[in-house]
């Protein structure tokens, strides 16, 4: 996401989506009773009686939101309108659908601490991952989103059986390297993660070419699922290259509170106990999943979860958040969605 314009004092950003990453964190990003103007197009009709047509007509439109929804492709908007042009009277209702590369400004009576850190993580450079899981017959391809790992593909090769023969037509690994390309002309990672059982390794290694080598970090799986990826996060040569990236980054936040549990040292978890834990000052790390966000946003309870977050930051503790479609989050969700690692034990 790129930030082209700011002014917190007036509430307003404007911003410019690059990919369905950003399309997600923008539909996180704008609330029900929030000022949003883009452009939009509307159908109008031009002339009287008979000759009357309707043509449809592109302009700049802002609304007071109503409803958000994300599709993949595009975030959905409507609402009722709030200035626009004659065709678009005030107090109609316009869809505003936002799509990559489509700026729109965003206004906000006050920017939450959640929605702070929300806007900052959808500036910071994404990771570019691309997971290819095999075996000696079925693969998964997949790669990082904001929300987690996302799979593109699986695929089953024919290879030869002790039970019966099979006519093979190609090398099982010379089409996942045919595979494997195809992916990488189109998504450009900066990092190939090739993960599987045993040999496997090995053998794939001796067919990759020698252009590919530098991007490639190898991992250990126990299987061709998806599964498989808290595995590649605990893998040490992994770990090891992905140390700054936020995938990584909340798996250690998470496997550090579990911990801390584990060893019943200080920690709270589930809404009412880490709010009586931030009223009495004693936390220094909360971790707070979008699950719980999401949640509290349709039952009317928003308020409650965005004042305790607040006391959080005014008390100069560490807020995180966390993606409930990652191995971080669903183990987070297992706590209630929200937990903390206190200064001292009350």
């Amino acid at each position: 996401m790129i930030i082209i314009q700011s002014d917190f004092k007036k509430g307003t950003v404007k911003l410019l989506p690059q990919d369905q990453d950003d399309l997600w964190y923008a539909s996180e990003l704008i609330e029900p009773g929030d000022t949003l103007a883009s452009l939009t197009s509307r159908k109008v009709k031009i002339g009287e009686g008979e000759n009357a047509k309707s043509v449809k007509k592109t302009f700049v439109c802002s609304v007071m939101v109503e409803t958000v929804e994300y599709t993949g492709s595009e975030t959905r908007i409507n609402g009722k309108v709030v200035s626009g042009i004659e065709d678009a009277p005030t107090g109609s209702y316009q869809a505003i659908s936002i799509e990559e590369k489509q700026n729109f400004t965003l206004q906000k009576d006050t920017w939450s601490i959640l929605m702070r850190k929300r806007l900052d993580e959808s500036v910071l450079k994404k990771e570019h991952l691309l997971v290819m899981l095999f075996d000696r017959e079925d693969a998964l391809f997949a790669t990082s989103s904001s929300s987690g790992f996302k799979v593109l593909f699986q695929y089953s090769g024919e290879v030869s059986k002790k039970d019966r023969d099979v006519a093979i037509k190609k090398d099982f690994y010379d089409e996942l390297i045919e595979l494997l390309r195809g992916y990488i002309d189109r998504l450009h990672p900066e990092l190939i993660i090739l993960g599987s059982a045993g040999f496997f390794k090995q053998e794939i290694a001796k067919k990759i070419p020698s252009e590919l080598r530098s991007k490639l970090v190898y991992a250990t799986v126990s299987s061709v699922s998806s599964s498989a990826f808290s595995e590649l996060l605990a893998d040490p040569e992994l770990a090891l290259k992905l140390k700054d990236s936020k995938t990584a980054r909340d798996s250690e936040l998470i496997d550090g509170l579990l911990k801390v549990i584990a060893k019943n040292e200080p920690h709270a978890y589930g809404f009412s106990s880490v709010l009586s834990s931030v009223q009495a000052g004693a936390v220094k790390l909360v971790l707070v999943s979008d699950a719980l966000i999401t949640k509290k946003k349709q039952d009317g309870s928003y308020g409650e979860l965005h004042d305790l977050l607040s006391l959080v930051e005014s008390m100069g503790a560490t807020l995180h958040i966390l993606k409930s479609a990652s191995d971080a989050g669903m183990r987070l969700d297992g706590l209630g969605g929200i937990a903390s690692i206190l200064r001292y034990a009350l």
